[in-house]
This record gives C-alpha cells, structure tokens and sequence, in this order.
C-alpha cells in the first residue's frame, strides 16, 4: 500500500519550523475510565505525516485518536515522540489557552 505524500512525509526527520500535533488515543471498547490509552507529541508538517511519524516512533498504541494542532513548537523535546501517560500528559507544559484532547474532564 503507497501513503498519500503529505503521509509519506512522516518517514523522514521533521524540519524545525514545522508543527507540533497532539495525538491522544482511546479505545472506546474499554470500560469507563479505562479507555485512555495514551498520548503523543510529535513534530511533522501535516496530520497524516504526524500519525506516520507516530507509527515510524512506535509511540502510537491504536485505537481512536483526537487530534490537537497544528501547534507551535513550543513544546520541549523531552516532552515529544514518546507514548505519554494520562499523569504525563497531564503535566506537559500547555501552549496558553490549549486543553489536549482526551484531557478535558
């Protein structure tokens, strides 16, 4: 199967003017409270090169995602390209006036 290009862009090191996305993941078939199963920041010059790039990181765990972005990349390095808890995610330092997806409530 062939990515679209703006996919296929993911395979390959984001240039450091390029966005960040918030990925959360879900499985909706989980019981209540238990469906979070994770969150990604990564770097990439569109939606389907970030979900690639989660992939290519083997930071992306399936299910449903919610996407937030495009960002400034004004979230620190420590913070991108590894699968976050719902703890972590919850202490990443929010560009102002942001709530992640999957975060809210």
């Amino acid at each position: 199967m062939e990515l679209p290009a703006d996919a296929a862009l993911g395979l390959i090191e984001p240039e450091p003017a390029d966005p960040l996305w918030w990925l959360s993941f879900c499985d909706t078939g989980s019981p209540q409270g238990d469906q979070f199963l994770g969150a990604v920041i990564v770097q990439a010059p569109t939606l389907p090169a970030a979900v690639t790039r989660s992939h290519v990181l083997g930071v992306n765990p399936g299910g449903q995602v919610a996407v937030l972005g495009p960002m400034p990349a004004r979230i620190g390095p420590e913070w991108r390209d590894r699968l976050l808890s719902k703890a972590e995610a919850e202490s990443v330092p929010e560009p102002a006036n942001v709530t992640p997806p999957g975060l809210q409530g």
